[in-house]
């Protein structure tokens, strides 16, 4: 039997191995380049790997470069289909992962495990076969420790050599290529547009977009910049070189686009090119452009013309000029989602705005924004292999002409949305009404055919969604506590457990809302959480509120409970991560704070009994318990440390209780004459005719915890909702066109080799 020694030892023999091989690949051949953009699970087709800009050599030298490869023992080559594809061995697999960095540059085998490290894509068929490095060492102005937003708003900057499109990575092992993908992504709940309330950083360069695909989920990440900046930004993402090399690829459209839409195309006894060209309206698309390398030319050159116009025209006063660049950028971004769509790629389109607050305080600002989200997100919709714009609002009699015929099937009347759109800022969802609004006016641009009932066409449905709600924050935890391997308890279940996922979700809402918005909890900060539990290695395990606890305990400090001061979180997040109670002396040290900030938030956090203080050799430690003991959802029913007996929480039937003696500790500890002066004017305790949430709104000490009070005593109800007079309804539905189905209706094409927009 082999034993441990034994194991690492035959993987020194092979580190060795493959260093002695790749050592002797000369960095500038492109072989190493072509080495890093083949997956780490799964292979590419030579055809795929010729289309690729990243690997830079011409198309006649990847044969030969793969042979070699081969012959090292670093590739295999799979000679049996009509094209060839080529796959890393094992050997290869430790070449990439330990040698070779993100710019496919050799390290050291010293260096390698401390500096590289290989994203892996989650599944052999996934979407993406780019390489991540998940650095340890912080990149360029980070630190070790960056965050997620801190990773992601250093963008670098296209004049020093950075990239207009980057793939979008991370700073960690667990906030990888792919966990930055799943957090970013978590706020597209359902198709269609997701509002998400969530603190941003400015990108130091908002030229910048990021690209992601993985199993077949495109990711784009873009900064609002103004709506023509932005939909050059968009196009320049979804048909980017990068997307062009690796997802809109030759294997997955064909050399003829016969790839697209398989089952149709033999149904309709159509050309791909005709399906593309008169069904989904793909623009810069004539018959010229039928083959893959002939339309990736076409299109390149497109997206860069139009993206020049972009620095022209963004604040121009040529009205005209600014208006063609409007409907060319709109024309790349449904053509794009379109393409996306016929290969089985699910978009989603994820537009940043750092000061929502900019929005409100500018009328002209807010407009251009609503009118983007008016003019934009309709035109990404499809019914079938037609395009939904071109079938409900096109009223131009040219363009009408060229179409394919096409039926309503009275069983399925609604199109498809081609791309799904998250908009997200500090306060976005105060927008929903407005952006419901401004889609629901293109109801008014429907075509006059349609609108009275003699021409028929499909429905368009766009859901409009709040990212934030409890409902969304419970499918967050079922979805990745399920591709974990956990159980998940619910209330009333035949495995009803104590930690079930209301309570779970409880929780979430508690550490993560404002005062403003109990209720919420962004997307993104749960995902990241969920991320950092482990995977689960037993059958039927549930996940408990312990590993909750500890998934929020790993966000950074400014997530953690929002509206207390730094230095509390910090102290906070000192004690969750530490295995044993702490002393004074060691909480300073640890979490970095000065001895006077330790005093003024120690008592602060004692008094809610997030921590508590425990005894040790006659000396005061604290621990610390994210959901408390009082929480009615623990079924504790006394403190787990030592508290106070003077000020400590002894009874917790309803929310007053312990606010009272909350109050109680603040006025023993700190020398504070408002809250005094509510304790001695008979509020503490506090009596059921009181307005508790009045009593909090008034205090900073208080308002800053109400959040945490009231997820733990809000009945179901209301954490669905959300308190009245803050909640908008989460989940809106715009409808554009007729439900019913009359007769079914035909459109002959005019034949025209013209290029439709």
């Amino acid at each position: 039997m082999e034993t441990v020694s034994d194991g690492e030892e035959t993987l020194d023999k092979q580190l060795k191995q493959v260093w002695d091989i790749i050592k002797e690949l000369p960095e500038v051949s492109g072989r190493l380049r072509l080495l890093g953009n083949l997956p780490v699970n799964g292979e590419r087709e030579y055809r795929d790997l010729k289309q690729d800009d990243e690997i830079g050599v011409k198309s006649g030298t990847i044969g030969r470069y793969i042979v070699d490869l081969e012959e090292r023992g670093l590739v295999d080559i799979d000679r049996r289909g009509r094209y060839n594809s080529a796959s890393l061995t094992s050997l290869g697999q430790l070449a990439v992962e330990e040698f070779l960095t993100a710019d496919y540059r050799l390290i050291h085998p010293s260096q390698s495990t401390l500096e590289t490290a290989l994203t892996l894509t989650p599944q052999s068929d996934a979407g993406t076969v780019y390489r991540a490095q998940a650095s340890t060492e912080g990149g360029d102005g980070l630190p070790p420790t960056a965050t997620a937003e801190e990773w992601l708003a250093t963008t670098g900057s296209p004049a020093n050599g950075n990239s207009y499109v980057q793939w979008l990575n991370g700073p960690s092992d667990v906030l990888d290529a792919w966990g930055m993908h799943q957090r970013y992504g978590a706020s597209r709940r359902n198709p269609g547009v997701n509002l998400a309330d969530d603190l941003l950083s400015k990108f130091d360069d908002g030229r910048v977009s990021y690209l992601s695909c993985f199993d077949d989920d495109l990711l784009v990440i873009s900064q609002w910049g103004g709506p023509l900046p932005t939909l050059g930004r968009i196009a320049g993402a979804l048909l980017s070189n990068k997307a062009l090399s690796k997802i809109l690829s030759p294997s997955a459209l064909g050399n003829e686009f016969e790839e697209i839409d398989d089952a149709v195309v033999d149904k309709l006894d159509e050309k791909a090119g005709d399906i593309l060209r008169w069904g989904h309206q793909i623009g810069w698309f004539s018959e010229d452009e039928e083959q893959y390398d002939d339309w990736k030319d076409r299109i390149s050159t497109v997206r860069s013309l139009c993206l020049e116009k972009v620095g022209e025209l963004t604040n121009s006063d040529d009205v005209e000029a600014r208006t063609e660049l409007f409907r060319d950028l709109q024309g790349l971004i449904a053509s794009a989602t379109q393409l996306y769509y016929t290969i089985d790629v699910d978009v989603t389109i994820n537009v940043r705005m750092p000061d929502t607050g900019m929005l409100v305080r500018d009328d002209k600002r807010l407009n251009d924004f609503l009118d983007f989200a008016r003019y934009t997100v309709p035109k990404q919709s499809v019914y079938g292999i037609h395009s939904g714009y071109r079938m409900l609002l096109e009223d131009r009699e040219q363009k009408l002409k060229m179409r394919l015929p096409y039926d309503v099937d009275e069983a399925d009347p609604t199109m498809h949305l081609t791309a799904s759109w998250v908009f997200s800022g500090p306060t976005m969802t105060d927008l929903k009404a407005d952006i419901e609004e401004a889609i629901e006016r293109e109801a008014g641009e429907i075509r006059e055919a349609i609108a009275d009932g003699t021409e028929t066409a499909p429905v368009m449905e766009i859901p409009v969604q709040i990212s934030n709600t409890y409902t969304a924050t419970r499918e967050l935890i079922e979805e990745f506590a399920t591709s974990k391997g956990y159980e998940v308890s619910y209330r009333g279940d035949i495995h009803e457990r104590d930690d079930d996922l209301e309570r779970l979700t409880r929780l979430f809402l508690r550490v993560l809302g404002t005062a403003d918005r109990p209720h919420r909890a962004c997307p993104s900060d749960v995902a990241e959480a969920m991320l950092h539990i482990a995977r689960s290695t037993r059958s039927f395990d549930f996940i408990s509120i312990k590993d909750i606890s500890y998934g929020l305990s790993q966000l950074p400090t400014d997530r953690l409970l929002p509206e207390l001061p730094p230095t509390a979180t910090k102290l906070l997040k000192t004690l969750l991560n530490s295995p044993d109670p702490l002393g004074r002396s060691a909480i300073i040290e640890k979490a970095g704070i000065s001895g006077s900030s330790y005093d003024r938030y120690i008592n602060e956090l004692a008094a809610w009994d997030i921590i508590e203080p425990t005894e040790s050799g006659g000396r005061r430690q604290w621990e610390a318990h994210l959901e408390p003991w009082w929480s009615p959802q623990s079924h504790h029913e006394e403190p787990f440390g030592e508290p106070d007996p003077d000020t400590a929480i002894i009874d917790a039937t309803f929310a007053r209780d312990i606010g009272s003696r909350v109050l109680c500790h603040y006025i023993s500890h700190y020398d504070l004459p408002e809250l005094e002066e509510v304790y001695m004017s008979g509020l503490c305790p506090i009596s059921p005719d009181d307005d508790i949430r009045v009593l909090f709104t008034r205090h900073a000490r208080l308002s800053r915890w109400w959040a945490f009070l009231w997820g733990a005593y809000a009945d179901e109800s209301e954490l669905k909702t959300g308190p009245s007079e803050v909640s908008p309804s989460s989940t809106g539905m715009i409808r554009l066109g007729r439900l019913e189905v009359d007769t079914p209706q035909s459109h002959l094409r005019e034949v025209s080799s013209m290029p439709s927009d």
